[in-house]
């Protein structure tokens, strides 16, 4: 079983996680640390598998990627500012191996 969080990118973004050099993705967003928070917390009450599927835009026919994700860490200052990093309260997910390609 997995907990799924999927996350809509531009396309400088989607393209850097697709090719593997970016290899965390950074949220300060509310709503989506409110999301992160569940999802953590149901993976370690049953230890599920944690997936982040990464949308390009919004349409139909979009391209996606899945991949597997290390715990979120809750961090206070940027390490890649270069790559959207906030310099504030942040969570940054790690993620693990190669993507998926979703169809």
């Amino acid at each position: 079983m997995c907990a799924v969080l999927h996350l809509v990118l531009k396309k400088k973004w989607f393209d850097m996680i697709d090719s593997l050099e970016k290899r965390a993705e950074y949220r300060t967003s509310e709503n989506v640390i409110r999301q992160i928070d569940r999802w953590y917390g149901h993976s370690l009450i049953h230890g599920l598998n944690l997936v982040v599927v990464f949308h390009y835009g919004y349409g139909r026919g979009r391209r996606s990627v899945a991949f597997f994700a290390d715990p979120p860490r809750l961090k206070m200052k940027s390490d890649n500012p270069e790559w959207g990093e906030p310099d504030c309260e942040h969570y940054s997910i790690p993620l693990v191996g190669g993507g998926i390609d979703l169809v």
